[in-house]
């Protein structure tokens, strides 16, 4: 099976756009940079693991098959989901552009 950078543990996917995040890795020279989830991942790929009991210092999830933040606790009702660290944190500009509005 050969890995992606969707699913890395530092892979923080945007809300609005399939396929598409950041890296929340330091480490890396693709931090906070835009990566596609398809390709392949950097030297810094750490396998995305998570169980029910989630990872320790994690508080809060981003479950991307449901498009919520969720509390650890709810890793139990999101099992085979795709679920993630957070979501990419955006700027005011792209939010205003990604805005449903009616003209």
């Amino acid at each position: 099976m050969e890995f992606q950078c969707r699913d890395c543990i530092h892979f923080l996917p945007y809300p609005l756009i399939e396929g598409v995040g950041t890296c929340s890795n330091p480490a890396s020279l693709n931090y906070d940079r835009v990566r596609f989830g398809n390709e392949d991942p950097c030297e810094f790929f750490g396998l995305a693991e998570l169980g029910v009991s989630g990872l320790e210092g994690v508080e809060f999830y981003w479950c991307h098959t449901c498009r919520k933040y969720m509390y650890r606790d709810e890793l139990i009702y999101h099992v085979g989901h795709r679920v993630y660290t957070g979501a990419a944190k955006t700027d005011a500009e792209f939010n205003a552009e990604s805005t449903m509005a009616a003209d």
